[in-house]
């Protein structure tokens, strides 16, 4: 994942820059949602002018609709939609013989127990890179800009140590901790009573990981946030165990990146006047919208 970093740095400095100059942004829209959907590309070896189309399939899929109403129609189209580009792709460069650069590529060539992996497993590959990769890190950077335009003291600890050129690590981990997005979902696998409410086999429950992270049996404190310190607690923003996070590596590199980039170039900006960012809740936190406005250095 490090390999990426460079990218990563240039596509921030050209995306911060275009937001600069026009001194305003809303950043879910002309940042967030952007700088993790055109890595997705690169990594996988796809067209950057393929952005608009995957962004759009992206809303379909993964957000709500403006009234913060989940549309199973919706998400299904969305899904659909990712599911037959790569279907198609997977089908062209089978039948063109040329595999291209990058992940697909490299897929293209893999293989279980000595036969080639079918084109149905590289499909749903493909979807479940799509479908985790792209909205936890831009609600992660949604929910840590949002803490840091409206808490003075952290926004400058983070941009005096951008400044620096020193590590801002410590600090994603914590926004990480504090503002953890994913829910995750469970099948109870027999009857069982906890907390006092009666579990039934075949239930489903969910977990919101921000829960676990702000609870002050895992560490005392926890439902404060602290940059100051350089010592983040620990959490389970990525899951843990067997099932933890594949991408978490390359989504620390992300947030740091862009973090420190936004901050090197505007360290001063606030939420646009008389405005209130509304959050929604489900498999993943988010925020509609997060407008920003008095850019200074």
């Amino acid at each position: 994942m490090g390999l990426l970093r460079p990218r990563l740095e240039e596509r921030t400095v050209e995306l911060v820059a275009a937001i600069r100059a026009r001194g305003e942004c809303d950043y879910v829209e002309d940042f967030a949602l952007e700088l993790p959907t055109v890595i997705f590309l690169e990594l996988m070896g796809l067209p950057i002018d393929e952005l608009p189309t995957f962004l759009e399939w992206e809303k379909q899929a993964l957000a709500p609709t403006d009234e913060g109403v989940f549309d199973p129609e919706r998400q299904i189209g969305g899904i659909f939609s990712v599911v037959g580009y790569f279907q198609a792709e997977i089908a062209r460069r089978r039948e063109s013989g040329e595999r291209g650069d990058g992940l697909l590529g490299a897929m293209l060539g893999w293989e279980l127990d000595g036969v080639p992996a079918p084109d149905d497993a590289l499909v749903n590959c493909c979807l479940l890179l799509f479908l985790a990769g792209l909205d936890t890190v831009a609600m992660s950077l949604s929910f840590a800009m949002h803490h840091l335009a409206t808490h003075d003291a952290d926004r400058r600890h983070v941009a005096g140590l951008a400044a620096a050129g020193e590590s801002i690590d410590d600090a994603v981990e914590e926004l990480l901790r504090f503002y953890a997005v994913p829910e995750i979902g469970r099948k109870v696998t027999q009857d069982i009573e906890l907390g006092g409410q009666q579990l039934r086999a075949g239930d489903l429950v969910v977990f919101p990981l921000v829960s676990a992270n702000r609870d002050e049996a895992l560490v005392a404190g926890a439902d404060a946030l602290d940059l100051a310190t350089g010592q983040p607690a620990p959490h389970l923003a990525f899951g843990a165990g067997p099932h933890r996070c594949l991408g978490s590596h390359l989504a620390r590199i992300e947030m740091s990146v862009a973090l420190s980039g936004w901050h090197r170039a505007i360290p001063e900006y606030a939420l646009r006047h008389n405005t209130t960012p509304k959050a929604y809740w489900g498999n993943v936190h988010g925020i509609f919208s997060l407008p920003l406005e008095k850019f200074g250095s």
